[in-house]
């Protein structure tokens, strides 16, 4: 019979050999109550930052609405309207082709930190292109809003993220003995 220090030791070694991921640490590998609350107070965090950016995007929209006559200003909400709702059905299905194909080759717990790093310092660029793209994209603004909240709330109902599965797998390869492939 192993002693109790033995598989302490044991315990120890196992939870040392989960590897952390960006912004689930070792949460994910029982997917407990830190989990949850992790994943619930990002999907929070998100939306206000959507509701902020909305209620932008509708002042912005609005002031580019107000130039036009009443007539046309009709014809082109409906037309934005339209548009919207196509845009939020298109950015969700685009986001759930995105995921699936990230399943079919999931990234090792390493690549995962690299991808996250390489995401970092390509947004600033993107910020600083946004700046000046704001006025070119002001008449469709609401088209284009609409397709980033369908592929954000696609994002936010996967169950498990391509991050995790790689490193369930490359977890699972670690004790199988199967490193090297």
């Amino acid at each position: 019979m192993a002693s109790k220090a033995s598989s302490e030791a044991a315990t120890a070694a196992r939870a040392a050999e989960i590897p952390k991921l960006p912004g689930l640490g070792r949460s994910w590998y029982r997917r407990g109550a830190l989990y949850w609350s992790r994943r619930v107070l990002t999907g929070v965090l998100w939306l206000l930052l959507l509701g902020v950016v909305g209620y932008l995007v509708i002042r912005l929209y609005q002031s580019f609405r107000t130039e036009l006559p009443p007539a046309a200003r009709l014809a082109w909400d409906c037309v934005q309207g339209a548009a919207a709702c196509a845009a939020l059905v298109w950015g969700w299905t685009a986001e759930r082709r995105r995921h699936a194909e990230r399943l079919l080759d999931p990234p090792t717990p390493d690549e995962s930190r690299a991808r996250r790093r390489e995401r970092a310092h390509r947004n600033r660029g993107v910020t600083a292109a946004a700046r000046v793209l704001w006025l070119i994209v002001l008449p469709v603004m609401p088209s284009v809003f609409a397709y980033g909240v369908g592929a954000f709330l696609s994002a936010l109902t996967v169950g498990e993220s391509a991050a995790e599965v790689g490193a369930r797998r490359w977890l699972e390869d670690r004790r199988t003995g199967r490193r090297g492939e």
